[in-house]
């Protein structure tokens, strides 16, 4: 009986599979974050590490908003190879518009090892925010009114005429918002 229990002991250590600890970590990225240099720029930050050298760093983003496609685009950042990367990318908008206050840009990173590893993180929002100038809301119905020059009564009269051109669309094209 005993020589069964210790056969069916040495069957179970075959069946399983043993594997040394190697302390080796994956490919990951362990921080993103993004600046703006309001109106002329966003700086997009990376900083990776892994077992093998990071050879490449790429970001890719959109911008939200209504249309028949969406576009992304890419941006590579410039990345000395080695296991632990910090690297950054700027979208320079003054070569194509710069984004109005509020715009909704969705981002995310794509890095590569020399080990042939790749690893994407999540996507990521950013809204883009205006920080030369004090910023006042105000919202009626489904309408929101900002601005950064000028009193409540200013606004306040804004407000109406957008009101009242909203009525007069939907009376002469039967658009509602």
């Amino acid at each position: 009986m005993r020589r069964m229990l210790g056969l069916f002991a040495l069957w179970g250590l075959l069946l399983v599979n043993i594997q040394p600890a190697t302390g080796q970590e994956a490919l990951g990225i362990t921080g993103t974050a993004v600046t703006s240099d309001f109106p002329q720029a966003i700086t997009f930050h990376l900083t990776a590490r892994g077992p093998a050298d990071i050879t490449d760093a790429e970001v890719r983003f959109r911008v939200e908003h209504r249309s028949c496609a969406q576009v992304e685009s890419s941006g590579f950042a410039e990345v000395t190879p080695g296991r632990s990367v910090t690297t950054e990318w700027t979208w320079d908008m003054r070569m194509g518009g710069s984004l109005p206050p509020g715009a909704s840009v969705q981002y995310r990173w794509i890095v590569r090892d020399a080990a042939g590893d790749v690893v994407e993180s999540d996507e990521q929002p950013y809204e883009m925010t205006d920080d030369q100038h004090s910023w006042r809301t105000i919202t009626q119905d489904r309408l929101a009114l900002s601005w950064h020059t000028g009193e409540q009564p200013f606004a306040e009269a804004l407000m109406q005429s957008a009101q009242d051109a909203l009525v007069r669309l939907e009376e002469s094209t039967g658009a509602r918002p």
